[in-house]
């Protein structure tokens, strides 16, 4: 009898340790998350840490200090937040996200739109994005329940990626350790998305690394693709409060190489009617900039790749912002495109030996 009762008294507290522990374990992740925060989910503070892109763009969006907000694909990461604040003094917040798709752009507006930071939102608008159902933040980082709020506690990539590298740049930061310039632009709210430094441009680069794209769209797969580009489109534009604020949307200027491929490939069409689509659903409820016609799309010297364009591009842009110049409206958008179709076919004369082998 009193050996089963040991063995009971034993039971009983092996349980009461067990539960202890695993309090004291969840404690710990809690308190440690909450201090470090590397995705920023409870606080943004002047500390040296890392800015890991697409993790801390919820983060930023609830917690930073801004009122002015720019977001978008890699098409907009290489923004100069410093030429923002002298031209519109303003508080500027940019979060751009590689191959972001509408599913991060919409919860990342819903986000921006709840906390009511920005007086306006500069959005950029890809092709591509209503193209993909892709999502490349995690889902815990959009929420604020319990159980995001453990997921983010006990996530790998804040325990073996982020923690870890934070630990060592503060290190590196104190005790005066130079860092590669890489490195050091991480730790910059306004340049951690930036590669234009890291990236070579010029129409060499451009030429040496373009490989045509042969998937061409069948008549169907054509009215498929415009069809679904115009759902996605109505969910984006539905999911937003257009009175929390003043929005400026814009088509992003890809090179005229870029749209000689769309149309080999039976894009371009598509493409163009998703564009008028946007600009009808939006064109009473904010202000729409087109850069897609602009003279700089003939000239390969601005881009990287058929798609991407350095930094000048960027602050071109600005200026034209400040200016309030290449506006585009229902009214004059077929202008627009025709000028775009012109500057693509003198384009494809000057570089028509680029695919003369390529059938």
């Amino acid at each position: 009898m009193i050996k089963r009762y040991n063995k009971q008294i034993t039971s009983q507290r092996w349980l009461v340790n067990f539960i202890c522990s695993a309090i004291i374990i969840l404690l710990f992740f809690a308190v440690f998350i909450f201090a470090f925060d590397p995705c920023f989910q409870y606080r943004v503070e002047n500390r040296k840490y890392f800015f890991y892109e697409r993790y801390v763009a919820p983060g930023l969006i609830s917690n930073y200090d801004y009122d002015t907000l720019v977001i978008g694909s890699s098409r907009a990461e290489n923004f100069d937040m410093a030429l923002f604040r002298e031209k519109f003094e303003v508080k500027p917040l940019l979060i751009g996200i590689g191959g972001m798709g509408v599913k991060d752009l919409t919860k990342l507006m819903e986000i921006a739109e709840d906390v009511q930071r920005a007086e306006r939102y500069y959005v950029c608008i890809d092709y591509s994005m209503f193209l993909s159902d892709r999502q490349l933040v995690p889902e815990y980082l959009y929420h604020k329940d319990i159980l995001s709020r453990w997921k983010y506690a006990t996530s790998y990539e804040a325990w073996f990626r982020f923690i870890p590298a934070d630990i060592c740049g503060s290190i590196m930061h104190v005790l005066d350790i130079g860092m590669p310039k890489i490195m050091e632009d991480k730790m910059e709210i306004d340049r951690y998305s930036n590669w234009n430094d890291y990236t070579d441009s010029g129409e060499k680069e451009v030429i040496s690394t373009y490989v045509p794209n042969k998937k061409v769209l069948s008549e169907f797969e054509k009215e498929d693709t415009l069809d679904s580009m115009q759902t996605e489109i109505d969910a984006f534009i539905d999911s937003l409060n257009l009175s929390r604020g003043e929005y400026i949307f814009f088509f992003p200027p890809y090179s005229c190489l870029w749209w000689c491929d769309v149309e080999n490939t039976g894009h371009a069409e598509v493409y163009y009617e998703a564009k008028k689509y946007f600009i009808k659903r939006v064109a009473d409820k904010g202000t729409i900039y087109d850069f897609q016609h602009a003279a700089l799309t003939l000239d390969l010297n601005n881009y990287c790749d058929s798609g991407h364009y350095d930094q000048n591009i960027n602050d071109w842009m600005i200026e034209q912002f400040s200016n309030n110049q290449y506006k585009v409206t229902t009214e004059n958008i077929n202008e627009k495109l025709s000028l775009m179709k012109k500057n693509t076919s003198e384009f494809r004369k000057e570089y028509l030996w680029l695919w003369q082998d390529t059938k």
